[in-house]
C-alpha cells in the first residue's frame, strides 16, 4: 500500500478546510492554492495551522505531566480510577435512564429497554409460607445512591422498600400483566424509620414479615440489614390497597390473587410483633428492661 505523505488541495473554503483538516490530522502535509487575497489570512488562523506547534517531550515536561497527573487523581492508583470512571458512568446512564418521563435519552434509553425485556422474561420469585421472615431483595449501595453527607440519600431507603414490595407483589402474582389488565395494588400508608448509615459499597438486604389483613390490604414489616453484619438500617411499616384502575376504586382481588396471599398472612400470625409496629413519628424508643 502507497503511503501518502503530501496533498494539495485547490481551494480553501468550508469544504476544501474539512480536507485540509482530515489531512493535517493523519500527518500529511498539505499544500493549498486558493486565489482569494484573505485565503492565506484565514488559512492561518484556523486550530489545525497549530498542530504542528508542539513542545519537546523531554525529562522535565514529562515529570511535570506526572506530577499533574497524580495531584488530580489525589494519589488513586490506576484499578481505584478505573472504579471511579465505572461508578460515573454507569450514574451517567442510570440519570439518562429515567429521562423523558421515564422513557430514557439516547444510551439511557437503551438501558430502560434493556431492562424492561429483562422484566419481561424474568421469572418470577419462588418462595413457600413458613413461620419466618421473607428475605426478598438484596442490592448495593451505588455511587448515585449516596448523598453530600457520604452515605446513602434518604430516598434510596424508601426505594429499597419500594422494590421490596415489587418483589411481595409479584410472588403473589401481580405482574406487568396483571398492571396491564387494570388492577394493581397502591401503597396509600408507610412508616420508614432510618436506624443506621449505608455506605457507598455496602451490600444491603431485606426481609419481611406478613401482619394480619384480609388480603385486599397486604399490612407488612419490613427492615433493611446490612449484609456484612447483619444491623438493621432501616425498617418500613407498610400498607397496600387493592385497586381497579379502571373503576378508580378499592376492589376485591381475585381468587387467584388470595390463594397465594393468604398462607403468607397465615404463616406469619403467630410471629411476635415486630419491634417498631404501630410507632408515630417522634415517638421515644422502648427503653430496653
Amino acid at each position: 500500500m502507497v503511503q501518502i505523505r503530501k496533498a494539495a488541495c485547490v481551494g480553501g473554503g468550508v469544504i476544501g478546510g474539512g480536507w485540509i483538516a482530515r489531512f493535517c490530522l493523519a500527518g500529511i502535509d498539505v499544500k493549498v492554492y486558493d486565489p482569494h487575497p484573505e485565503a492565506r489570512r484565514e488559512c492561518l488562523s484556523w486550530p489545525l495551522s497549530k498542530l504542528t506547534d508542539v513542545v519537546n517531550l523531554d525529562d522535565q515536561l514529562v515529570e511535570k505531566i506526572a506530577s499533574q497527573s497524580d495531584a488530580q487523581s489525589e494519589r488513586h492508583s490506576i484499578r481505584q480510577l478505573e472504579r471511579i470512571r465505572h461508578q460515573n458512568l454507569v450514574g451517567i446512564l442510570q440519570a439518562l435512564k429515567v429521562g423523558d418521563e421515564g422513557r430514557g435519552w439516547g444510551a439511557g434509553k437503551l438501558l430502560a429497554d434493556f431492562e424492561k425485556h429483562l422484566w419481561s422474561v424474568a421469572r418470577p420469585p419462588q418462595a413457600s409460607p413458613s413461620p419466618a421472615t421473607l428475605k426478598l431483595f438484596e442490592v448495593k449501595v451505588a455511587p448515585a445512591w449516596v448523598d453530600y453527607n457520604g452515605h446513602m440519600t434518604e430516598y434510596r431507603y424508601s426505594q429499597c422498600f419500594a422494590d421490596a414490595s415489587d418483589v411481595i407483589l409479584r410472588l403473589i402474582g401481580v405482574d406487568m400483566a396483571y398492571v396491564k389488565a387494570g388492577r394493581s395494588y397502591y401503597t396509600v400508608e408507610g412508616h420508614v424509620r432510618l436506624l443506621a448509615e449505608a455506605k457507598l459499597g455496602d451490600a444491603l438486604y431485606i426481609k419481611a414479615q406478613f401482619l394480619p389483613s384480609d388480603g385486599k390490604k397486604i399490612h407488612t414489616f419490613m427492615s433493611l440489614y446490612r449484609a456484612s453484619d447483619d444491623n438493621v438500617l432501616a425498617t418500613c411499616e407498610h400498607l397496600m390497597l387493592h385497586v381497579s384502575s379502571k373503576e378508580g376504586r378499592s376492589v376485591t382481588p381475585p381468587a387467584e390473587i388470595l390463594s397465594r396471599l393468604i398462607p403468607f398472612i397465615g404463616a406469619h400470625a403467630d410471629l411476635p410483633a415486630p419491634e417498631g409496629k404501630g410507632r408515630f413519628v417522634g415517638e421515644k424508643p422502648a427503653r430496653a428492661q
